[in-house]
């Protein structure tokens, strides 16, 4: 498994490479690299290691829970733990293959730069776009989350998907209080916000694709939701574009 492992760590290291050296869209090469080391993390941990991580983890939470708390208490405590145990390790591949790719990415334009290899400079958060080509990333996703044997992979490709355009909604927002000349505190302040609330997309939408609900979880993920809509409806209807035009207008 280790061999098989760092054999997709330098595949993915080649597309990288190879995105930086043809000028493909940053964003896209990531999401590529990243649908590739899901499946192959997926692969390695299989189903029934999951679930032996899963009782190992929860017996362990059981145990100290019954030393803090009265036994009403405890059986919800330990439902909650359950619920967070089963979408941490579940979304396992998915964490694994962001951090990788980070890594990755930030070596190898380190490397790049150091061999002088030109290389477009990162552009402002506020003006970033997704490529229309990650869209099939959403329906390959779909079709995976709906049958058992690839329910795990499609579960962590979509919220990976939702994390994509929360990000994109962000910009978006961050975008329109610019163009309104909001101050500059007050961005700073959605900038933490918005980043404050990226360990939510995982945990929350991760308990909701895995059929857990929970009081408290409803406003948190609206808010998330309309974010991440708003990102997606940017494929089509292109705000950055038309408040530009208001603007000029």
């Amino acid at each position: 498994m280790g061999g098989i492992f760092l054999l997709s760590v330098g595949i993915a290291a080649i597309i990288l490479t190879l995105g930086f050296l043809r000028k493909w869209p940053t964003t896209t090469t990531i999401c590529s690299v990243c649908c590739f080391l899901v499946i192959v993390c997926s692969a390695i941990l299989p189903e029934n290691q999951r679930e032996y991580l899963v009782a190992q983890t929860k017996a362990m939470a059981e145990t100290l829970s019954s030393s803090f708390f009265a036994r009403d208490e405890q059986t919800q405590f330990d439902a909650q733990i359950e619920a967070v145990l089963v979408v941490v390790i579940t979304l396992e591949p998915l964490m694994t293959a962001l951090m990788i790719s980070g890594i990755l990415y930030s070596v190898i334009r380190l490397l790049l730069k150091i061999q002088q290899v030109p290389i477009e400079p990162h552009g402002q958060f506020s003006e970033w776009e997704i490529s229309e080509h990650c869209l099939w990333v959403i329906i390959f996703a779909g079709g995976l989350y709906h049958f058992q044997a690839t329910q795990a992979i499609g579960l962590n490709l979509l919220v990976g998907v939702v994390l994509l355009y929360y990000l994109q909604g962000s910009s978006l927002v961050i975008f329109f209080l610019k163009q309104r000349q909001v101050s500059k505190g007050m961005q700073q302040i959605a900038y933490g916000l918005f980043f404050l609330q990226i360990p939510s997309v995982f945990l929350l939408v991760g308990l909701l694709l895995t059929g857990y609900r929970e009081k408290g979880m409803a406003l948190t993920l609206v808010v998330i939701f309309i974010i991440t809509g708003m990102g997606l409806a940017n494929v089509w209807y292109g705000f950055r574009k038309r408040i530009k035009g208001e603007s000029a207008g």
